[in-house]
């Protein structure tokens, strides 16, 4: 609603409340958020959003059962469903964020506007999580862990800028689009691993859980900083064909600090991801289309357990497909698709609690999606993928 009379300034409040238990025992969570807003129009061609976001998310922790006595078979049975390996009184895993920030938006003229926006983020996470190791010999008794998050907080900063622009250059239309999006996010540890009793999965006992003494602690630090300018163009050359040119330059640093064994580590990376797309109309009612992409992802809070710090994702997309409108209210679309990306982290299987990069996915496939009216009253939104998803090479 407004604050004064001429509507200039306007506020929302949104607040969500949600509770939720499980079908494991003992699991479940909470959560609260409040996030309100508050919009500026500063004169007829500047407007100033400013919104802030607080949220709570205890929430437990639940590592499944093992995959014999479940999908595989067990000398024993099968496992409930509803087992916890945990202990319930112990555990917890409390989550909260605070979001501040704002976004200013500018029109220069009818043919340009600057925006520029900011946001800071607060996140800590403390936690302390039991989890199954190995399944024995016997098939029924599970070797546990314990992990014990004293602190493990991360703040981060956020700015962008970009400039849009339309402008001829002769009979050809450009939609210009430059920014630079800078950031910096700081993430401190603490805390320890050790090892816990065992549990028997088919016939749990009520006994405290034993916690063995500690094997390790740690105390590090990520400190991340990366620097993105980006550069795309969009350009009607003539009525039915439409040319998309772009591309993006970043550097990213990764500095890693382990305070326990006095070690450090630092890394650079810089990647230019291009971006071209083309669109065809041979008749309005047909648009043919085909796109090229590349992406660039660093691995910022991701470590392996020596902590190593890993490549950046990369990844690329290519596609091409058609629109067809069937009538003014009926349209239709085809794609075909191929994704792969690099570099993509995943649980080691050997501590759970850190990460191993895999080495390469691909994604390909086609997607139809037909939407829109097609009797008076009645609308049609249906569509069909087929995706051929496979791990290409494996580390």
């Amino acid at each position: 609603g407004p604050l004064d009379e001429d509507e200039t300034e306007k506020y929302r409040l949104n607040i969500a409340a949600e509770t939720e238990n499980s079908f494991i025992d003992d699991i479940g969570r909470d959560r609260l958020l409040v996030a309100p807003v508050l919009s500026w129009a500063v004169g007829e061609d500047t407007d100033i959003t400013f919104e802030l976001e607080y949220s709570e998310l205890p929430a437990d922790n639940n590592f499944g059962i093992p995959v014999r006595g479940t999908i595989l078979d067990n000398v024993n049975g099968e496992i409930s469903r509803s087992r916890y390996i945990g202990d319930a009184d112990r555990e917890f895993r409390d989550i909260n964020t605070l979001i501040v920030g704002y976004d200013v938006e500018h029109r220069i003229n009818d043919d340009w506007e600057i925006s520029n926006a900011y946001q800071f983020t607060s996140r800590q996470a403390p936690e302390f999580t039991v989890s199954g190791i190995e399944l024995l010999a016997d098939e029924r008794t599970l070797e546990r862990d314990y992990l014990e998050v004293s602190r493990f907080d991360t703040y981060s900063h956020l700015l962008e800028t970009n400039i849009v622009g339309r402008f001829n250059t002769g009979s050809i239309e450009h939609e210009l689009l430059a920014g630079v999006e800078i950031s910096f996010d700081r993430s401190p540890g603490e805390g320890s691993f050790g090892l816990a009793n065992s549990i028997d999965l088919f016939s749990p006992d009520d006994d405290e859980l034993v916690l063995e003494p500690i094997d390790d602690v740690f105390q590090d630090e990520f400190s991340n900083r990366s620097l993105g300018i980006y550069l795309q163009d969009r350009i009607d050359i003539l009525d039915n064909l439409t040319l998309l040119l772009g591309g993006r330059f970043d550097i990213a640093t990764t500095r890693f600090e382990d305070f326990v064994f006095e070690e450090s580590d630092f890394q650079q990376e810089e990647e230019f991801s291009p971006r071209v797309g083309i669109v065809y109309q041979p008749i309005p009612e047909l648009s043919l289309y085909s796109s090229y992409s590349r992406s660039f992802i660093p691995n910022f809070f991701e470590r392996g357990r020596n902590g190593e710090i890993f490549d950046s994702q990369r990844g690329n997309q290519f596609e091409i497909g058609a629109k067809a409108d069937i009538n003014d209210k009926l349209s239709l679309t085809l794609a075909y698709f191929d994704l792969s990306i690099t570099n993509v982290p995943t649980s080691d299987p050997e501590n759970t609690f850190f990460s191993i990069v895999t080495g390469r996915q691909r994604s390909q496939g086609v997607d139809l999606l037909a939407s829109g009216e097609i009797l008076p009253g009645w609308n049609i939104i249906g569509g069909y993928t087929y995706n051929d998803a496979r791990v290409t090479e494996d580390t």
